[in-house]
């Protein structure tokens, strides 16, 4: 991958976020007018896609006798892309001319076309498995695609992390191809449900949202395919969190990635996977350590369920319905081989009342929160002991998704990067 830092450098300048600058079409009616237009990616305050005229329309005679229509009345259109659109804001002057409007759009890009290679641009995804100091190259591989991708070659890491801590902000980290093991040429719309499985998995390994809103495909070196999309519901600001994966496990977490790009598309696991990592990036991002107790649990009952009623058929749905969630968790770790001890030393108190069951220890706090007992009030519970029942409860959640991807390693995560 060291080969293509030069195009990677080349490409990584401001005019990667200059999409269009030619003429566009709108029609509405009977009427059609053209103007010139730009269309640009801008990361302030948050990703968008923006179209804008840089020239005013004339709308021609007996404009003024119609009722002027709204942005999206009008059919817009421009050469060699598709587009679809979100929503925008259009002004008249007094001559009833367009005198500007923006347009927000949810994609944009080239037609479907034959390529050799996939440029990936990968924003706010953390240093997964390695220190500051050492750039590591990843490297995925499922059926016939391999993913290649590094951090990028134009900035120093460390600076480049803190800038985005410090501004709680939105850059590209990493940079990256998707192309055939065999080389072959490949139709860019073949990628696209393997590029949402790279943005889940490390989604999940950085412990953030990880989305990939910018690809551009190549043709034996020239340019010919471009796409451009937005991920509202996936696009998150750069939080300063930890992620699961231990220093120097890379090539574990390189391998295990094929496991889960065929889970995710399992029938069975599909769209429980999905939510499950809504709702772990949630729970990541709270601040509220009780919200994030109670949304843990849901998370794992969802996962048991499926794992142990939908998937392996161990219990019978009725029986599942019977059971305490403390003894589903229970049969759920033994089923997955997790360990079911406290894992935070922060409280030895905690784990002599709990008899180090980890297990009981994080049901009977959430059940606590949700039910309060009357003679003591568990939300004045001291902050240790919370943290020490929030990490158990991540420590479960981590666990079981990882179980159920087949995530093989020897290393362990440290309780505090939980």
């Amino acid at each position: 991958m060291s080969n293509n830092d030069d195009l990677y450098k080349h490409l990584l300048s401001p005019d990667l976020f200059k999409i269009y600058n030619d003429k566009i079409s709108l029609s509405y009616e009977e009427d059609t007018i053209y103007t010139r237009a730009d269309i640009i990616f801008s990361m302030s305050p948050y990703p968008r896609i923006h179209l804008f005229a840089v020239e005013d329309l004339n709308l021609g005679e007996g404009f003024e006798e119609r009722e002027k229509p709204s942005l999206l009345d009008y059919d817009i259109s421009l050469d060699e892309y598709l587009l679809s659109e979100s929503g925008g804001e259009i002004t008249y002057n007094d001559d009833n001319n367009i005198d500007g409007f923006r347009i927000f759009l949810d994609e944009i890009k080239s037609e479907t076309t034959l390529v050799d290679e996939v440029v990936i641009f990968i924003f706010n995804c953390s240093h997964i498995g390695s220190t500051y100091l050492n750039n590591k190259e990843y490297m995925f591989e499922y059926d016939d695609w391999k993913v290649e991708f590094k951090f990028r070659p134009d900035k120093d890491t460390t600076k480049h992390y803190d800038n985005l801590k410090r501004n709680r902000s939105y850059d590209i980290t990493h940079v990256g191809t998707i192309s055939k093991k065999s080389n072959e040429s490949f139709k860019t719309d073949e990628i696209n449900n393997l590029v949402e499985n790279v943005e889940w998995y490390l989604s999940f390994g950085s412990g953030q949202s990880v989305f990939i809103p910018i690809q551009l495909g190549f043709k034996e070196g020239r340019k010919v395919w471009e796409k451009y999309t937005m991920k509202n519901d996936r696009q998150s600001h750069f939080q300063d969190v930890h992620g699961w994966v231990p220093f120097g496990d890379i090539e574990n977490f390189n391998t295990c990635f094929s496991r889960v790009a065929t889970k995710l598309n399992e029938e069975v696991w599909e769209d429980v996977l999905k939510i499950t990592l809504n709702w772990y990036l949630e729970i990541k991002s709270t601040s509220f350590t009780e919200n994030a107790i109670i949304s843990t649990q849901v998370s794992l009952e969802q996962l048991a369920w499926t794992y142990l009623v939908s998937q392996e058929l161990i219990l019978e749905k009725d029986a599942y319905k019977k059971l305490r969630f403390s003894d589903i968790l229970k049969l759920l770790c033994y089923q997955l081989n997790i360990s079911r001890e406290i894992i935070v030393p922060l409280s030895e108190e905690l784990i002599e009342n709990y008899k180090n069951d980890g297990v009981f220890m994080f049901v009977d706090f959430r059940n606590n929160f949700v039910h309060p007992v009357k003679k003591k009030n568990f939300y004045k519970v001291d902050t240790d002991s919370k943290y020490t029942v929030y990490l158990q409860g991540m420590y479960f959640l981590e666990e079981t998704i990882k179980s159920i991807c087949g995530y093989e390693s020897e290393m362990i995560t440290p309780w505090y990067r939980r």
